[in-house]
């Protein structure tokens, strides 16, 4: 029986191992795929910068004679972005800010680039990107490929303008706060330049974007109202359970009765597995029963003289090993600790008068 622990242990220790190591692998890919599509994402637009000013210096100096770049698949759609350089890479979760304070209906604006200063609406949140997107903010011209040009609603539309996804670092939230005390004094708008979440956690409706969590001012402490969220607008089909069902009490807990029947456990985890916590009384018991006949055996089996000498000096020297352990030390043994520490301490004296006398 003691084997069939020890073999349970070593189990469960070397899955709880293996399942650290993998998570630290994944995380480590999903850093390394998280820096490549960045570093894609980022060459890709630099690239397109680049060739589009070398474009415009061209089309100056030349005048009447530039060439006409809307050419083969360029028609009606030069000078746009492809769609999978207007979509930001998926951050790691282990990079993620832990609470998100951005939430539909917003305001925000811009701290940095080409809008820097503009206000905005925030119309999506982002969690696994880090980005929110915000109408009438970052703007840009999406080239539609041409599968995709009938789902756009027209026939041979080629470019749709869309906001594209702005990171969290890049905008800061507007809140509108009075300076008086009074409710009659107009508010003004500040810009937060730092915030945080935490407690209290509030309940929301199933569906709603708003975070469960309370943000506040950074510094300040004061709680920042979250915007009113629209309504879910959800829409019954034909496969959807009925309300009436899902609010239907089908189980009441009472501490007399065992919530699942006691054999549930063998439909999740073998029977006789190691790394299971608990078998049954009739496989322990034939456990133990093997334990015993094993021994019986050990003892039983043939020795020569010598083997039995051996053994017999083995238990001796077992016994004598426990009962030293149990008595500690000797009186002779502590005696000779005392007389080797004294001569060791007598030793370094005489040492240092010597130096000293040298000195």
């Amino acid at each position: 029986m003691q084997k069939v622990l020890r073999q349970q242990i070593l189990t469960r220790n070397q899955g709880l191992k293996r399942a650290k190591d993998r998570s630290i692998r994944k995380s480590r890919a999903d850093a390394s795929e998280y820096r490549a599509a960045d570093i894609h994402r980022l060459r890709g637009n630099a690239a397109n910068i680049r060739a589009e000013r070398k474009h415009r210096r061209e089309d100056w100096f030349m005048g009447a004679l530039a060439p006409n770049r809307e050419y083969g698949n360029n028609v009606g759609s030069y000078g746009t972005v492809e769609p999978e350089n207007s979509q930001a890479p998926t951050v790691p979760p282990e990079k993620r800010v832990k609470f998100v304070n951005f939430a539909y209906g917003d305001r925000v604006v811009m701290i940095d680039g080409r809008e820097k200063g503009k206000i905005g609406e925030v119309r999506k949140v982002d969690r696994e990107t880090q980005t929110v997107t915000c109408d009438a903010l970052n703007m840009v011209d999406i080239k539609i490929p041409p599968w995709a040009q009938n789902r756009a609603g027209a026939a041979g539309l080629k470019i749709q303008q869309m906001p594209s996804p702005i990171p969290f670092s890049s905008v800061r939230l507007v809140v509108p706060m009075s300076d008086s005390a009074d409710p009659s004094t107009p508010s003004r708008e500040y810009i937060v330049r730092a915030m945080h979440g935490g407690e209290p956690f509030e309940e929301r409706d199933h569906g709603s974007p708003i975070p469960r969590h309370t943000r506040y001012i950074s510094g300040l402490g004061l709680p920042i109202p979250w915007p009113n969220a629209p309504p879910a607008d959800f829409k019954m089909e034909d496969m959807d359970t009925p309300r009436r069902m899902v609010e239907e009490i089908t189980f009441v807990p009472d501490l007399g009765v065992m919530p699942m029947p006691g054999d549930a456990v063998n439909e999740v985890v073998n029977k006789y597995a190691r790394a299971r916590r608990r078998h049954d009384a009739d496989w322990v018991r034939e456990k133990v029963q093997e334990d015993v006949k094993n021994s019986w055996v050990k003892q039983r089996r043939v020795l020569t003289p010598q083997a039995e000498f051996w053994e017999r000096e083995n238990q001796k020297r077992e016994k004598e090993r426990e009962e030293r352990e149990r008595e500690g030390l000797s009186d002779d043994t502590i005696a000779l600790i005392k007389e080797a520490q004294g001569l060791s301490l007598k030793g370094r004296g005489e040492t240092s008068k010597e130096q000293k006398i040298a000195a």
